[in-house]
């Protein structure tokens, strides 16, 4: 039984919101005074708890990390990215631009300011609340490059109200001051899992490395101090380096605990449970049919798994038939690779499988299916490619309906900040082997992978570095792929592609596991002798291949996106809605939407 937490912040956030209503019914934003709210450390962390909105494992004014919008996951009932198939418009109102919450964040900034609390409360308080304009306004520069910066509490006659966008160089910043002053003056210890010292560092380390590669890769920006963030995304993860934190023994524990509290390597999380708050996780990657679709992972995602010997997928010669370009099938892939793919990805198995079948059941367990991979129509539980996640799987996690899960959600680990340090690192040219002991070789040696070191990545000749990414170095690439296999479908793969600039990455193929529709097991076919699958298969690199019987799944039934190319803007932002712009005519359109 999970064992419930007083003032736990990340179960109550929600709870919270949903009494917001009330709440501002009794203090009202524009009414909130010394002489009605600001009293005491409760009114602070009260009102704070409305700023919680870390993503997690979905429901709750929350949405989930998984996603299908990159190049490692595919959803099912042609249920595609509008980003990657080019299908996205301006929209007439909504969207993105909205900025209720950074009114709320500096209601509170200037409370924290004015309140007749002890000098370090104040400091503190107003600390948290700079975390979380630093944390806001780095999302909207996300989405939309340039934004005008507030720094304090409008109102509806405010003439910043019509403010142009002011540049990013400016707005980030002033992010960088803001969460620089959290750092300072937040506690380094408060209440259990809330925003403390760590978490701030931790979101510096976020910020800085986005920040700083982006500035670096993104040239059309004209923006040379790239140097200067990575700088600083050093120091923030160093320091956390420097704090106790140690990795957990058990990889997938992370993803698929009931509880993360007393993990060692967890710096903050998102608490769930029954009755209070509740996820769509296990539904996410296990219901049946639906309008929206089940999740899988795609090829490219499994091919980005290195085998046991350290060397990729289609290089090491414990899968010859991948150096020669033949196809296998999944139970031949997933051999002598590393660990994490088992701990990611549902092994293949026919009538049992007593390594992870355990782990799927749930209380849809009667409608199990004898055999995997298994897909739509074969079975309740199924993927669009073949390639069943199995990372989130907890069995004493309910799954009745979509809002039931209960296990917890990793926001900052360790392992981000390992890999976050690395990377750094390596962008800055100063990554040796001492470095990759401290980082990368840590996550390796968790799942018993061999070390990576400078000369052995030297040495690689990956063919698919030399496809998508040339300009960097053998050993950036190695520390790119431990950042996907590590944090596999855990929402960053997204953010990473923007700021390296690979919207290229957005044309790879979706391409799930290769199959023979004619050796299926008994179970995958009807009475008729007809399978229950409509498979459309087609080659590797996405293409349909009519009445094939062999090939890979295609989860898209052959649709391919468009071809990009990495200069193409519109694909690393979001367009501000139409209204906005008649609004006010200071206003200009993000980049790459201009003449849209």
């Amino acid at each position: 039984m999970k064992k419930k937490t007083l003032l736990v912040t990340i179960l109550l956030s929600t709870a919270f919101s949903a009494c917001n209503d009330s709440f501002l019914e009794k203090y009202p934003g524009d009414k909130m005074t010394e002489q009605t709210l600001w009293q005491s450390e409760a009114d602070f962390r009260g009102y704070a708890l409305n700023l919680y909105d870390f993503h997690g494992f979905g429901v709750g004014n929350d949405q989930n990390v998984i996603q299908n919008n990159s190049d490692e996951i595919c959803r099912g009932a042609m249920n595609q990215n509008s980003r990657i198939f080019d299908r996205r418009v301006i929209p007439e109102t909504g969207g993105s631009w909205s900025w209720t919450k950074l009114r709320d964040i500096n209601i509170m900034v200037t409370a924290a300011r004015n309140c007749n609390l002890d000098e370090d409360v104040k400091l503190h308080w107003e600390g948290v609340a700079r975390f979380f304009r630093a944390k806001e306004y780095f999302s909207k520069v996300k989405a939309f490059n340039d934004v005008p910066w507030i720094g304090k509490e409008l109102t509806t006659s405010s003439e910043e109200l019509f403010n142009p966008k002011d540049p990013r160089a400016l707005v980030m910043d002033s992010v960088l001051a803001d969460i620089n002053f959290a750092v300072e003056h937040i506690r380094i210890e408060d209440e259990e899992n809330q925003v403390n010292r760590d978490v701030a560092l931790a979101l510096k380390s976020e910020i800085c490395l986005f920040e700083g590669t982006y500035r670096k890769y993104h040239k059309e920006l004209n923006l040379q101090d790239w140097e200067k963030w990575l700088k600083e995304c050093i120091k923030a993860s160093e320091t956390l380096m420097e704090r106790g934190y140690t990795l957990c023994e058990d990889y997938r524990s992370l993803y698929s605990s009931l509880d993360l509290a007393g993990n060692p390597e967890i710096i903050l999380y998102k608490q769930y449970e029954a009755g209070v708050i509740s996820n769509q996780m296990t539904t996410a990657i296990s219901s049946g049919e639906s309008s929206t679709g089940t999740f899988g992972g795609t090829k490219d995602a499994v091919e980005a798994y290195l085998c046991k010997d350290g060397l990729p997928y289609g290089v090491s010669p414990l899968h010859p038939k991948a150096i020669a370009g033949e196809p296998e099938f999944l139970e031949e892939e997933f051999k002598d690779r590393d660990p994490r793919l088992l701990m990611s990805f549902v092994l293949p198995y026919n009538d049992s499988n007593p390594t992870q079948l355990p782990a799927m059941d749930h209380n849809y367990s009667g409608d199990l299916p004898p055999f995997m991979p298994a897909f739509t129509g074969e079975g309740y539980i199924h993927s669009p490619s073949g390639y069943h996640i199995y990372k989130y799987w907890n069995p004493d996690s309910p799954n009745t309906d979509a809002t039931t899960g209960i296990t917890d959600a990793p926001i900052y680990t360790l392992s981000i900040i390992l890999l976050n340090y690395a990377e750094a690192m390596e962008e800055l040219g100063l990554c040796t082997n001492d470095v990759l002991d401290k980082s990368i070789n840590l996550l390796r040696r968790r799942v018993g992978m061999p070390d990576l070191t400078v000369e052995f990545a030297n040495k690689i000749n990956d063919p698919k570095k030399g496809k998508f990414a040339p300009e960097i170095s053998p050993l950036l690439w190695e520390i790119r792929r431990e950042r996907q296999v590590e944090l596999i479908f855990d929402g960053s793969r997204f953010s990473d592609i923007l700021r390296w600039k690979k919207a290229s990455y957005f044309s790879k193929p979706f391409v799930g596991c290769y199959v023979d529709l004619e050796k299926r097991p008994q179970a995958a076919y009807n009475e008729d002798g007809t399978p229950k699958f409509k498979a459309i298969l087609g080659d590797r690199e996405g293409n349909v291949i009519p009445g094939a019987t062999k090939g890979y799944v295609l989860p898209y039934n052959g649709e391919l996106q468009p071809v990009y190319s990495d200069n193409d803007l519109k694909l690393y932002y979001e367009p501000i809605n139409k209204q906005e712009l008649t609004l006010n005519p200071n206003l200009t359109q993000s980049p790459g939407w201009e003449n849209e």
